[in-house]
């Protein structure tokens, strides 16, 4: 379930790099174990637009794990 979440949003962040799909492709990078690369992705995310409660969440629980 999750690498598929990860080919399509990898999909949507290279046609529509939108905070949104950074998040939801950081989000299942996180469940697959990639913390490394989830905390990259999670951190454009982050960039693009700081007031995504979910992404600050995700961040926080990629930091913890590491």
């Amino acid at each position: 379930m999750y690498e598929d979440a990860k080919v399509m949003f990898l999909l949507c962040t290279q046609d529509f790099p939108t905070a949104f799909s950074y998040l939801n492709l950081g989000r299942a990078l996180y469940h697959l174990g990639s913390i490394d690369e989830a905390e990259k992705v999670l951190g454009i995310a982050n960039m693009m637009d700081t007031s995504l409660a979910l992404t600050w969440g995700y961040l926080t629980m990629v930091l913890l794990r590491k």
